[in-house]
């Protein structure tokens, strides 16, 4: 084993996934004992769950001896990996939530690869589609949203003038302690209750703002999508709002698109009230534009008909979304 880069902690908030959390807590502390790095410890806290998690948790607590659990109120991710990592001392902070699975090798490739200038980390994340509609259409609008990076996945870096060119979430992000704690203490929300803040986007951007965020395949993760039409449309409309909040920053690559939202989905929704074939028409018009979208980016013949096929419900759903988020925002501005 080569010398150690220093130690690392994990934070892994969860909330109601007792099925993935022993799954994620097993193999990343598997991945750090294959590693150069010294464990700190594993901090896993649970986000007021409402299932078998809090036991799940507390076992996996009694099965790896490094392994830390806080049990609070339920209060979102921003404020649950804050309190994990106020937990903790180590040199870097690994922040990975409780459907994500490290890749073999990945925490060595980072130990391999830190230098001065590369220390913050955004894992690649490959979304495990296994025959589910639902991932197979997150993977694909993923691949499509970033393509500048999936077309060619490799070793690079962006800072914030690309920022939003790359994919990045704190669902796999590595970093020195004194860089998160610095980002979570100057983290900034449009919303007054943090359950409904962008806790990911917001939080790199800032990051992003001095240092740069390194991605590469060797450093990666699979990703267990979810696989119900209800939990689809949940996390959809959660998203919507989060959009919102992570991207209506001036100089954002998206802010101009949340701006144009709002006289374009009030007119579409006129037009199919007034008219309800048209209604149709824009139904059709979004399955054939997502599913000609898909084509041209060269994705599976599967891709194109599942994105497709949702198309129509995610646009309504994540449009809900961010009008809830305008609504958030206006409530706290005005208030």
């Amino acid at each position: 084993m080569t010398n150690s880069p220093g130690t690392v902690a994990v934070v892994v908030p969860v909330y109601n996934e007792p099925t993935w959390i022993g799954r994620c807590v097993d193999r990343v502390v598997s991945e750090i004992e294959r590693s150069s790095f010294a464990l700190d410890r594993v901090v896993i806290v649970d986000d007021g769950s409402t299932d078998g998690t809090a036991e799940e948790v507390d076992r996996l607590a009694r099965s790896h001896q490094r392994v830390e659990v806080v049990h609070q109120a339920n209060s979102g991710r921003f404020l649950a990996r804050r309190a994990g990592l106020e937990r903790v001392r180590s040199d870097f902070v690994l922040l990975v939530d409780s459907r994500v699975l490290l890749e073999d090798g990945s925490l060595q490739y980072l130990a391999d690869h830190l230098t001065p200038d590369a220390v913050v980390w955004n894992g690649h994340v490959e979304v495990l589609t296994d025959g589910n509609p639902f991932a197979t259409f997150w993977d694909t609008m993923t691949k499509i949203a970033w393509s500048e990076y999936f077309s060619e996945p490799r070793l690079t870096h962006f800072g914030l003038e690309r920022f939003d060119h790359y994919p990045k979430g704190t669902g796999c992000f590595f970093a020195p302690r004194e860089v998160l704690e610095r980002g979570f203490a100057q983290f900034s929300t449009y919303f007054d209750d943090l359950r409904n803040a962008s806790d990911d986007t917001s939080l790199i951007r800032d990051i992003a703002s001095t240092r740069d965020i390194w991605i590469s395949p060797g450093f990666g993760c699979s990703y267990v999508s979810r696989s119900t039409l209800r939990l689809f449309v949940s996390h959809a409309f959660q998203r919507g709002t989060f959009f919102v909040d992570g991207h209506l920053r001036r100089g954002a690559r998206f802010a101009p698109v949340i701006v144009a939202f709002v006289p374009l989905s009030v007119l579409a929704m006129v037009v199919a009230a007034l008219e309800p074939l048209l209604g149709v028409a824009m139904i059709v018009s979004v399955f054939l534009f997502a599913a000609a979208a898909t084509a041209a980016k060269r994705q599976p013949a599967r891709a194109i008909l599942v994105v497709g096929m949702l198309a129509p419900l995610f646009v309504a759903v994540y449009g809900f979304g961010i009008w809830r988020g305008l609504a958030l925002v206006a409530r706290s501005r005005f208030r």
